[in-house]
């Protein structure tokens, strides 16, 4: 990863990318990737496993590893496990932070989701939020 030019407005200093682990979020990941390629910024990545959960994988980054190697953009990881994915994604946030996260299609129509996460985060971050439309 390359460092920003002195004197180059620099608007993040680390894109926070939540991770669920499905294949639903690749087009939010890549976009993820590439903007944080273009602003020459790490990834943060967070997995939540909810308290009830047994097993934690880690190849919940597998992909997002992949399109952050393919852009040379570092990329850290951290899974957590708590009751509330909001709280804990919160509590990883700073000003100067960009939070990226997905949101899909409903099914049966051409109208998009937002889910209670990425609604939660918008209301409550202390940063920008950026959602991503995806079309799966």
């Amino acid at each position: 990863m390359t460092s920003p030019k002195a004197g180059v407005f620099q608007p993040v200093d680390r894109l926070v990318v939540p991770v669920q682990g499905t294949d639903r979020e690749y087009d939010a990941q890549r976009w993820a990737a590439e903007l944080a390629a273009a602003l020459s910024v790490p990834i943060h990545a967070l997995h939540v496993s909810r308290g009830d959960e047994e097993e934690v994988h880690t190849d919940h980054f597998d992909f997002l590893s992949g399109v952050c190697e393919k852009w040379d953009v570092e990329l850290d990881t951290r899974v957590a496990s708590r009751d509330s994915v909001v709280e804990e994604v919160l509590d990883e946030l700073g000003p100067r932070d960009l939070v990226v996260i997905g949101t899909r299609r409903l099914s049966s129509s051409n109208d998009y989701h937002v889910g209670s996460v990425a609604g939660e985060l918008v209301q409550n971050a202390p940063c920008p939020v950026q959602i991503v439309r995806l079309d799966t």
